[in-house]
C-alpha cells in the first residue's frame, strides 16, 4: 500500500498550521514576559535587570513629607486623624512598622505619647515609589469621659518613623486628656481610605 501523497501533504500542512497558530497565540505572553524580566540579551547570554536584584533602601528624612490628612469625628469626641506620608525623592524607599507620635506643649515638652494600635493592622514593610503615598492613623478621644471638656491642647505633634533619623514636627492643635485612648496604626501603602 502506498501513501497517497496529497493526503499525507494535507496532514503535514494541517499539523503545521495548528503548531503555527499555537505559537502565534503564545507570542504576546512571551513578549510580555520578555519586557518584564529581560533576562537574556541578543547574543543569548544571561543578563540581569539591576532593578530586580537591588533591595529597596530605607527612606531617609529628606525623601519624605508628612502632612495631616482628613479626619473623622464620631459622637462623644472620638477622632480618627490620618497623616499622609509622600515620597518626594526620585527612587523608591521603604518604611516599616508603627510611627512614634508625641504631642508637645508650647515649650516643646512631651505631654502625651501614642501607643500602638494592635487592632488588626500588620506592621508590614511598605515601599513608597517616587511620588506615591503611605499613611497612618491617629485614633483618640478629644474629651474626658462624658464631660465634653478637653484637658489640654497640643501646640505641635512630633512624628518619628522607624529608621528615619530626624523626626517631623507639625503644628498640632489636637485636644485630648491624659487618660484617654491615644493610639496610632501601622503605616499602610497607598492613599488614605
Amino acid at each position: 500500500m502506498k501513501n497517497n501523497p496529497p493526503t499525507y501533504t494535507r496532514l503535514v500542512i494541517g499539523f503545521s498550521i495548528i503548531a503555527l497558530v499555537s505559537i502565534m497565540a503564545s507570542l504576546p505572553h512571551a513578549q510580555q514576559r520578555k519586557q518584564n524580566f529581560n533576562l537574556v540579551n541578543k547574543s543569548g547570554l544571561a543578563k540581569f535587570d539591576s532593578r530586580l536584584t537591588q533591595a529597596v533602601r530605607p527612606c531617609a528624612r529628606e525623601d519624605l513629607t508628612i502632612k495631616k490628612g482628613q479626619s473623622d469625628q464620631a459622637m462623644g469626641g472620638r477622632i480618627s486623624l490620618r497623616f499622609v506620608i509622600k515620597n518626594v525623592s526620585s527612587s523608591p524607599c521603604n518604611l516599616q512598622g508603627y510611627p512614634s507620635l508625641v504631642l508637645l506643649n508650647k515649650t516643646g515638652k512631651a505631654v502625651k505619647r501614642a501607643t500602638k494600635d494592635n487592632g488588626g493592622d500588620s506592621a508590614a514593610s511598605v515601599t513608597l515609589e517616587p511620588g506615591k503615598m503611605g499613611w497612618f492613623e491617629l485614633d483618640y478621644m478629644e474629651y474626658e469621659g462624658g464631660t465634653f471638656k478637653s484637658c489640654f491642647r497640643a501646640a505641635r505633634v512630633r512624628i518619628t518613623l522607624l529608621d528615619v533619623t530626624r523626626p517631623f514636627v507639625l503644628r498640632g492643635n489636637l485636644a485630648t486628656c491624659a487618660k484617654n485612648e491615644f493610639s496610632v496604626t501601622a503605616i499602610q501603602a497607598g492613599a488614605p481610605q
